[in-house]
């Protein structure tokens, strides 16, 4: 369906605030479509909203301790039914959602009354959890949870309710009620918002305001959140919680490589993770290729299940992704504090016994691409996986793998992981490439290693960790490919080590 409609393209030609405008929409909708309100009282009957006078509708009238509700529904007899409060991304107020659950207990004698947000569906979830976590800490307490298709509610006490659905749940069953005859401009002014709400789920850039240009708050907090990463890293691995390992950049995000227990991770200011998920701007990531998902997804299985939620999968399922939840009102070095807390805490989780359901080897979640049987542990339960060259890029990383047998005898076999790559490319940069993360090998010597290498130009990349071992062979083969510039680079990671 079409999602540019006059009205959705007039909010964005203009910078309005989206949330403003399609508050008065709607409510101009409730106002003028009978059918529409009994819609409206309709789509809350499962909490048991019951009007039978209808319901009147204003917008922007204040309330408890100078907040401003968007929209306030009141019965026939003027006692506050619904407080509605429409979100597109704009976070949670101070306000919300404890003051307007004050002012619905304070306003209504009897009956049923609810707080109700209606945010685009990606937020849903977020929004529920933050909305509950807020209650809870106010000592409101959230029984339990009903989901019906469109309405998810709980009820808070005294027959008051919280509630939250999406633009698209809603402005469709206003929609539906609306006849094709006798109110046919409201019709179509319900499908106007319904296009602004399908063009704030877009891609798109959205339109600049003068304020946002001139606030020189918006830089600093960004400079603020490109730094933290690197702080707590370094805290943290100052308080052996991890091995801070190289800095790395990708379009949309600044971190450094981390590695928790045995498992290798990316610690950064992860602006895609922070838009489609909220939670926090900064991120720790595990993927495939650098440690074994589906025991991580496994072993954090506990934190998906608390609120605020603290797990979550990427939409390919090839990374599992923890928010670092940021303290406000709180100087750097608490929020730093507090985040290394947290990083101890995902430590403790990684390295709890691992369950018999779990891979207990990470090559065996791989499948070659010239020997799809070679497993080494299989082979001997004398070998060890070993990492002989880790790398990385902004397109993902590659690693050399070792395992040596009984007699001192080396195999060694590569994986790359270029899955960040979904995030550089577009879809028809994309198209054609095919599987992104593969393996290769085994083979006996380092030079067939180095070989396995070649494909992917390993010398540019940057050094993670080098088998000690190993490290003069491979930093004469480095002399003898690199660049002035690549050299550069790869000395100054045996300055580091």
């Amino acid at each position: 369906m079409k999602s540019d409609t006059v009205f959705g393209h007039l909010v964005h030609q203009f910078a309005v605030h989206p949330e403003n405008l399609a508050t008065e929409a709607l409510c101009f909708i409730l106002r003028t479509s009978p059918a529409a309100s009994r819609a409206f009282t309709e789509f809350l009957r499962p909490i048991g909203l019951d009007c039978p006078g209808g319901l009147s509708f204003d917008t922007q009238h204040g309330g408890l301790e100078q907040s401003i509700p968007d929209m306030k529904c009141r019965d026939g007899r003027g006692q506050l039914r619904v407080i509605v409060e429409n979100k597109f991304w704009a976070g949670l107020t101070d306000n919300q959602p404890v003051t307007y659950i004050h002012e619905l207990f304070q306003d209504l004698p009897v009956g049923v009354a609810a707080l109700l947000f209606v945010v685009p569906k990606a937020r849903l979830r977020l929004v529920w959890d933050e909305i509950a976590r807020r209650c809870e800490a106010a000592g409101i307490r959230v029984g339990e949870v009903t989901e019906l298709t469109a309405l998810k509610y709980a009820d808070i006490g005294g027959r008051r309710f919280i509630a939250a659905t999406t633009w698209g749940d809603l402005l469709g069953a206003l929609f539906a009620a609306s006849p094709l005859a006798g109110e046919p401009d409201r019709r179509n002014d319900i499908a106007q918002l319904q296009g602004l709400c399908r063009k704030m789920d877009e891609e798109e850039l959205l339109p600049l305001r003068g304020e946002e240009l001139t606030n020189q708050d918006m830089p600093r907090r960004f400079i603020n959140f490109s730094n933290l990463p690197f702080a707590m890293a370094e805290e943290a691995a100052t308080r052996k919680l991890c091995i801070r390992k190289t800095e790395t950049n990708y379009r949309h995000g600044s971190g450094v490589y981390i590695r928790i227990g045995e498992y290798t991770a990316w610690i950064g200011f992860d602006r895609i993770a922070w838009r489609s998920l909220g939670v926090s701007p900064i991120w720790v990531n595990f993927y495939s290729g650098s440690c074994p998902i589906a025991e991580i997804r496994e072993k954090l299985a506990q934190l998906r299940r608390v609120t605020p939620r603290r797990c979550f999968d990427s939409e390919d399922g090839r990374f599992v992704m923890v928010p670092i939840l940021l303290l406000t009102g709180a100087e750097k070095q608490r929020i730093i504090d507090d985040a290394v807390r947290q990083i101890g805490e995902l430590k403790a989780e990684l390295d709890a016994t691992k369950s018999p359901s779990a891979s207990t080897d990470p090559a065996r979640t791989y499948e070659c691409d010239t020997n799809p049987a070679f497993d080494p542990a299989s082979q001997n339960e004398h070998l060890t996986e070993e990492t002989i060259l880790e790398l990385g890029a902004e397109g993902g990383s590659l690693t050399l793998f070792g395992s040596r047998d009984a007699a001192g005898q080396w195999k060694f076999w590569r994986k790359s992981d270029e899955t960040t790559m979904r995030e550089l490319l577009d879809e028809e940069d994309l198209r054609g490439l095919g599987s992104l993360v593969s393996e290769g090998g085994p083979v006996s010597s380092l030079q067939e290693a180095f070989a396995l290498l070649d494909k992917y130009q390993w010398q540019s990349m940057v050094p993670l960790q080098i088998h000690p071992e190993f490290r003069s062979a491979i930093q004469s083969e480095v002399q003898r490919r690199c660049t002035p510039e690549e050299l550069a680079i790869w000395n100054s990671y045996t300055l580091r080590s």
